[in-house]
């Protein structure tokens, strides 16, 4: 099923970004295949309304089943029969130690919006490419603690256009004096290494 509608709708009146998978964004065949975006937390009820007038169900994560650090917020998704936004105000990512929710330092959250950009082929706003390969990286280490063959590629075609001192200046904030192995295991193509460096993360 085809997203453009409510992209179009999203691009009339929201500050927003596609967080993954822009490519895939514009249509979904599936709900299990969520559309990951962010939007501006005063932006919320309106973006509820818009959704629910337009047929979409609304689910929170729990806040009794999940604990949420720093500021963190629970993940809101709409869905209907074909299509499943995961929609944050916040980005986050699971600790290393009880897998917490904790939300990223305040300078990365800030780039998030502030530096999107407008992809013109799919009519729909994405983060930029420095903060797309932050958040992949971090995602794939502390969410999904593996680094599937997608996300392997998407990181080595950014790895060709960002600037590689703000994606490392933005990385330490993150992973500290691992930044430099983490970002030397990727560009020597060695993502095996990565998730022992994630084992290792977990004393900092």
């Amino acid at each position: 099923m085809k997203t453009s509608k409510y992209f179009r709708h999203f691009n009339d009146n929201y500050d927003y970004a596609v967080l993954r998978n822009a490519r895939d964004a514009i249509f979904c065949n599936s709900i299990k295949d969520d559309i990951d975006l962010l939007f501006d937390l005063k932006d919320i009820a309106s973006v509820t309304n818009y959704l629910k007038n337009n047929g979409f169900k609304r689910k929170q994560d729990s806040l009794l089943v999940y604990t949420y650090l720093y500021n963190a917020r629970p993940h809101i998704h709409f869905y209907n029969d074909k299509i499943h936004f995961d929609i944050v105000t916040k980005l986050t990512v699971r600790s290393p130690l009880n897998q917490e929710f904790m939300s990223l330092h305040q300078d990365i959250q800030n780039s998030l919006l502030q530096n999107r950009i407008f992809c013109s082929e799919k009519m729909l706003w994405t983060i930029s490419h420095d903060d797309e390969f932050v958040t992949l990286v971090s995602h794939c280490i502390f969410d999904k603690f593996d680094f599937s063959l997608r996300y392997q590629k998407r990181i080595f075609e950014l790895l060709n256009v960002i600037n590689i001192d703000s994606v490392e200046t933005k990385l330490q904030k993150i992973f500290y004096k691992s930044t430099a192995k983490i970002m030397s295991c990727i560009k020597q193509n060695q993502m095996d290494r990565l998730m022992k460096l994630y084992l290792e993360n977990i004393k900092y």
